[in-house]
């Protein structure tokens, strides 16, 4: 319990960071992105609830998705509106996603779509962040990887349904964290 507690603080702080980056305008998303990013969160959330995940790992998918709803409802005032190759792949996945959905009713297959589009999402984020660190906020994606790591200790191990949602955070988060973190390293 105490766990799931501490996976929703660290869940939240992360998301409270990466809402003030877009309310004081360091970071300008795209609306679209950040509509689609919403969508693969309810997709995801609504498959680790059918898988009966552990409860740090529904606590880590539901703190997702409501982060990504307000980051989502903040960026109707401070966002882009671009709408490329990235948003269109994720877009495809996530209709093959419900269609998967509602021919065999499976929700591995639809949290494993989500993530595979959700990597496809932040792939130009690893890019931007590898070229500008500063341009990530560190403490946004430090506090989700942690929040990850605690799902991930937590979870029901003896199954791969049981624990690859915060696997996949834990090793998509971290990458992010290791590339921003090296803005804080001194260039001589």
């Amino acid at each position: 319990m105490y766990i799931t507690i501490l996976i929703i603080i660290l869940a939240v702080a992360s998301y409270s960071f990466g809402l003030k980056a877009v309310l004081d305008s360091s970071y300008k998303p795209s609306i679209y992105s950040r509509l689609i990013w919403a969508l693969i969160s309810i997709n995801s959330f609504v498959g680790v609830v059918a898988l009966h995940n552990h409860t740090g790992i529904l606590a880590l998918a539901g703190v997702q998705l409501l982060g990504s709803m307000a980051m989502l409802l903040a960026s109707l005032k401070y966002s882009v509106r671009t709408f490329g190759k990235t948003e269109w792949a994720c877009t495809f996945l996530l209709i093959v996603s419900l269609v998967v959905w509602l021919v065999f009713k499976s929700p591995i297959i639809n949290v494993l779509i989500s993530l595979v589009a959700h990597f496809i999402g932040g792939v130009p984020t690893i890019f931007s962040g590898w070229k500008k660190p500063k341009s990530e906020n560190f403490l946004f994606w430090f506090f989700f990887s942690v929040a990850s790591i605690l799902a991930l200790v937590n979870a029901d191990k003896s199954d791969f349904r049981g624990f690859v949602y915060a696997l996949y955070f834990l090793i998509f988060d971290s990458i992010i964290t290791l590339i921003s973190a090296r803005q804080f390293l001194s260039r001589k």
